[in-house]
């Protein structure tokens, strides 16, 4: 992990030099290292009244023209109040799950430092290190969409599937099956297809962006014994969270 540190005398606002303003306001939504948890964070957009608002949109604007790529929102971060770093988070509809922009001569690099130019920011001086991270954000709204799909399905999947034991989600929807239901239903297919749709019509109603197709949605099932074996949780630590059924 390596930080980008680029000398700016120009993008200074008198009088705002600390990083402090960058920290978390109470309720203001914090970002995350998993999928699911980020999407409040990575959605979240600057009102027009926040200082970072007008950089943002520059920003994004410097990228699309430079680049040609479609930004969906860009985010600061300031981690800790003892922090000497802010990172800057870009959430684009295409590319890695998650990349750290390394090369200072990095176009996503040069663009935050042009933009500087235009759209002050307080606080950050010829010192301060700015960390970039690249995200997919069709990879956050996914994680968010199953994961509200998995607490509502567990409320009632059993209604309609009596088959189903429990209900979890790691990245994919995992649905364990009652042992003695198992067999049965991994060898029917119109049984399995059935199962897919019903999580994906309640999937789909989490995902205000389009991002989650028929196609591309898929689901994970195992034998509830398996499952309980491992203790629950422990489960997805294992081996055994691959080996499944992937419908």
């Amino acid at each position: 992990m390596s930080f980008l540190k680029r000398r700016n005398t120009k993008g200074l606002s008198p009088g705002a030099r600390k990083l402090k303003v960058y920290d978390y306001k109470k309720g203001e939504p914090v970002s995350s290292v998993l999928a699911a948890d980020d999407y409040d964070f990575a959605t979240a957009t600057y009102p027009k009244d926040d200082f970072r608002h007008s950089f943002v949109e520059n920003y994004m604007r410097n990228i699309e023209n430079t680049r040609g790529c479609h930004i969906m929102n860009c985010k600061f971060e300031h981690p800790q109040e003892s922090s000497s770093f802010i990172n800057f988070y870009i959430y684009m509809w295409d590319g890695k799950e998650e990349e750290f922009v390394k090369d200072s001569r990095s176009d996503f690099a040069a663009a935050f430092y042009s933009t500087l130019q235009i759209a002050e920011l307080p606080g950050v001086t010829d010192e301060t290190n700015i960390q970039i991270i690249l995200k997919n954000i069709r990879y956050v709204i996914k994680g968010h969409c199953l994961s509200c799909a998995g607490k509502e399905l567990k409320d009632c999947i059993r209604d309609d599937f009596p088959e189903v034991a429990e209900i979890n989600y790691w990245s994919d929807l995992y649905i364990f099956i009652w042992s003695q239901n198992f067999n049965d239903v991994i060898s029917n297919k119109k049984y399995l297809e059935n199962l897919k749709k019903y999580c994906y019509e309640v999937s789909i109603k989490y995902d205000g962006y389009g991002v989650v197709t028929y196609s591309d949605f898929h689901i994970r099932i195992d034998d509830y014994r398996t499952y309980s074996s491992y203790g629950g949780q422990n489960y997805f630590t294992s081996h055994v969270m691959s080996d499944c059924l992937l419908y």
